[in-house]
């Protein structure tokens, strides 16, 4: 029996088929290539804008650090402890600026010592790093060319100042009728009354002050002299210098910090052989007869926050037989010779830098062998100021304001 043979309306209608089919996997797979190049396209796109926005974000934030870095002595310590300089998301990206010394090592806590500045921000798909050198430089504060020196105004009433160097103001100079100043004088703004015998400049140039760091600087160098262990918060009948501190550990430098809690402190008929920070004080009395002179001219005699320095100085020498105190003994030597008696004679004087952030009143008798700086008023009345500054004189160091240079540029860094 013969087999029928396949119908040929049959056998076109599978070839129909099969072209379809073909055709559709054709056209499939064109879409998924499509789709393929289209997400590949979009991705591509994305990674570029989060790559721009990385970079801005990374540059951006590198500027706010370097704005907000105040380069103190406590932010240096908390960034070597990793502690970052800044952190902010910044158009969605997160970026951090954190500072190292210049060679890679943990940041110290000298104000003086140079750093670099690095920036991330990172995306999903991007990161940038940018990176900057940031040196201190110093510049002098002028305000302790002056033998005093008031941020604020100086009144002067019933007193007479002689010496060389000269005594200036930010604000206005107002001198009674019966007041002889016979040093220079200038001020940024006006000068009135009394009589100026070695003349007058008036609306001169601002100087510029010692930088609002200098007692943080000092205070973190110095060893800390406890305010509780000061009886009734008086300083008196005692010695103070390197190696001597009657009111705890001895600092071998003579450089203490005393942080008065809103206290009072009154130093009298005393020895100051050292540098004394001060702050948190209410009023600052130094009074009776004192020899104040700092061990190391690099130091401030005095460096104080707080309300007021008060200067009432009696015009009588300092007297061991008088106090019953030996105030030059072997362990601090006056004048290059020390001793076990109580005979001795040293005469009342306050040498070295004295830097006051608040306001100072004098009264009685100034014998300043240095430079006096504050920051508010000062008030001279009932004095007699003798203003003497000496050719070693130095700025202290910490007192100099430092401020931050940059490069014109900006370094790329990877990680």
């Amino acid at each position: 029996m013969n087999t029928p043979a396949p119908s040929r309306q049959f056998a076109r209608r599978g070839s129909a088929y099969l072209l379809v089919l073909g055709a559709t996997m054709i056209v499939t797979t064109m879409a998924i290539g499509g789709a393929m190049v289209l997400s590949s396209e979009i991705q591509s796109q994305s990674k570029r804008r989060e790559l721009v926005q990385t970079t801005i974000s990374a540059q951006s934030v590198l500027e706010l650090g370097v704005l907000t870095f105040d380069n103190s002595a406590s932010q240096r310590k908390a960034i070597s402890q990793g502690t970052a300089v800044v952190s902010a998301r910044i158009g969605g990206v997160k970026a951090v600026a954190r500072a190292t010394a210049q060679d890679g090592s943990d940041i110290t806590l000298d104000p003086a010592d140079p750093l670099t500045m690095t920036a991330y921000a990172e995306g999903l798909n991007a990161s940038q790093g940018v990176s900057i050198d940031v040196t201190p430089v110093d510049a002098q504060p002028t305000s302790f060319a002056a033998a005093i020196h008031a941020g604020g105004s100086i009144t002067i009433t019933k007193s007479t100042i002689g010496g060389g160097p000269m005594i200036g103001a930010t604000g206005s100079i107002t001198a009674g009728t019966n007041s002889t100043i016979a040093t220079p004088v200038y001020s940024s703004s006006l000068i009135a009354g009394g009589t100026y015998s070695a003349g007058t400049s008036a609306g001169v140039d601002e100087k510029t002050m010692p930088s609002e760091l200098g007692l943080e600087y000092y205070a973190s160098r110095a060893t800390r002299l406890s305010y509780a262990s000061i009886p009734s918060g008086k300083i008196e009948n005692c010695v103070i210098g390197p190696g001597l501190n009657p009111f705890g550990a001895a600092d071998a430098n003579g450089l203490y910090a005393i942080d008065c809690g809103g206290g009072n402190l009154t130093i009298c008929d005393s020895r100051i052989a050292a540098s004394l920070i001060v702050w948190n004080v209410g009023t600052l009395t130094v009074t009776k007869s004192v020899h104040w002179t700092t061990p190391n001219k690099r130091y401030p005699a005095l460096g104080m926050k707080g309300s007021t320095l008060t200067l009432k100085l009696a015009d009588i020498d300092l007297s061991e037989q008088t106090s019953q105190v030996n105030f030059t003994p072997l362990a601090l030597p006056f004048q290059g010779a020390g001793d076990t008696t109580t005979t001795s004679v040293l005469p009342i004087t306050l040498q070295g830098a004295f830097y006051i952030e608040g306001n100072v009143n004098v009264t009685t008798v100034l014998p300043l062998e240095g430079s006096l700086v504050c920051t508010g008023n000062l008030v001279i009345d009932n004095a007699r100021a003798s203003l003497n500054r000496p050719t070693n004189f130095e700025v202290p160091p910490g007192l100099v304001p430092v401020t931050l240079t940059l490069p014109g540029s900006v370094l790329r860094v990877t990680r």
